[in-house]
């Protein structure tokens, strides 16, 4: 789903990294949103060790809840069936919240951006569809 020129191991996003959620609707196309935003925070994660950490330390990410935690439960506080139905593992260990709507996971890839030290809408283009 990431659509950029290759990059050797260990080096850093390319300018213009372009993701595309209607290259693979599904239904209602929730599950393709998943896969956009769970592929961007891989990547950022992959280029920086740090980087999941700097975001987790945000003091506010939604209203109510965490969008990436160490302890899944951080995610849906007071709701154990969002919990067990929508967090997906990253690599790393940490937690990612998945109910998520559109506008939702573009705030999450800004702020992801803003932590990467990245600017959004020219270092990193997504594309959600309707």
């Amino acid at each position: 789903m990431v659509v950029h020129r290759q990059q050797p191991a260990g080096e850093a996003l390319p300018h213009g990294v372009m993701l595309a959620a209607r290259d693979r609707l599904t239904g209602d196309g929730k599950q393709c949103l998943c896969v956009v935003l769970v592929s961007v925070i891989e990547a950022l994660a992959d280029r920086d060790a740090t980087f999941l950490d700097r975001f987790v330390s945000l003091p506010r990410h939604g209203r109510t809840r965490r969008y990436i935690a160490l302890n899944r439960n951080e995610l849906y506080p007071g709701r154990p069936d969002l919990v067990q139905e929508y967090s997906h593992q990253l690599r790393s260990g940490y937690w990612l919240g998945i109910n998520i709507s559109r506008k939702q996971v573009e705030r999450i890839i800004m702020m992801a951006c803003e932590v990467a030290g990245l600017r959004y809408g020219t270092d990193i283009k997504i594309n959600l569809g309707q």
